[in-house]
C-alpha cells in the first residue's frame, strides 16, 4: 500500500472517529496521534483435525485517538486505527510442507471505555476495554509446497469477511503530552465465508498491538 494510500486512510479514520464523539467532547478532550506495531495471528476454533503450526505477522499500526473524560476515573475513548494483519500457517505431512500467508489490513474503530488507575496533573495510568469494528481494506493469501509458491486455481482462492468485530481490552500511560498505548483484541467475527456467502470454519483473529503517540491538546 501506497504511503498516499495509508494517508487517505488516516484522514478517513480522523472523520470516522469524530461521527463517534459529541462535537463538545472532541473540542474539551484529548486528541491524539500514535504509531506503533500490529503483531496478529489467527486461531482456528471449530476444527480440532485441522491444527496448523501459526506463526504471527508483524505489522504497522497507525491512528488518531479522541478521549473525553466524565470526571477523574472514567472517561470514553474513540479511534480511527489502519492496521496490518495477517497469518503465516504451515503443515508438514511426511516429507511434505505445506505453508501459506495471509495477509489482511483493516482499518478500525475502537470504542473504549476508560477507568484511571492514576491520575495526577502531569501523567495517568488508564485501563481500557470495548468494542472494535474493523472493515477490510485489503488481502491478500500465497501457498508454497515444500517451499515453492504455487498459483491457485479458479475458485480456489479464499473469501474474506469486509467485516471484522472483537472485543479490545488494554492499557496506556501517559505523561503531559506523550503516551504508550499496550493492547490485545480478540476478534469475534469469522474471517472466511465460502462463496455462498455462509461461514465456512471458524477462523478468527487475534492481535496485540503496541503503539506510542502525543496529544495534540
Amino acid at each position: 500500500m501506497s504511503p498516499r494510500s495509508v494517508l487517505r486512510l488516516i484522514v478517513a479514520g480522523t472523520f470516522a472517529a469524530a461521527l463517534f464523539v459529541p462535537s463538545t467532547a472532541a473540542a474539551q478532550g484529548a486528541v491524539g496521534a500514535k504509531v506503533g506495531l500490529n503483531i496478529s495471528s489467527v486461531s482456528f476454533e471449530d476444527n480440532p483435525e485441522f491444527n496448523p503450526t501459526v506463526d504471527s505477522l508483524n505489522g504497522v499500526l497507525l491512528g488518531v485517538t479522541f478521549r473525553k473524560d466524565f470526571n477523574k476515573m472514567a472517561g470514553i475513548q474513540v479511534e480511527g486505527v489502519y492496521a496490518q494483519s495477517g497469518s503465516d500457517l504451515s503443515f508438514a505431512d511426511g516429507s511434505d510442507t505445506f505453508r501459506a500467508e495471509v495477509g489482511l489490513d483493516y482499518f478500525q474503530v475502537p470504542v473504549l471505555v476508560t477507568f484511571a488507575a492514576m491520575h495526577n496533573d502531569n501523567s495517568s495510568v488508564r485501563l481500557f476495554v470495548g468494542p472494535t469494528f474493523g472493515f477490510k481494506v485489503s488481502d491478500s493469501f500465497k501457498q508454497f509446497f515444500n517451499g515453492t509458491e504455487f498459483p491457485l486455481g479458479p475458485g480456489d482462492e479464499p473469501e474474506f469477511n469486509s467485516v471484522d468485530t472483537g472485543i479490545t481490552v488494554g492499557g496506556l500511560v501517559d505523561i503531559k503530552k506523550f503516551f504508550v498505548d499496550l493492547r490485545y483484541t480478540w476478534g469475534l467475527t469469522n474471517l472466511l465465508k465460502d462463496s455462498n456467502g455462509t461461514d465456512d470454519e471458524s477462523v478468527k483473529n487475534r492481535q496485540f498491538a503496541i503503539a506510542f503517540g502525543f496529544y495534540f491538546k
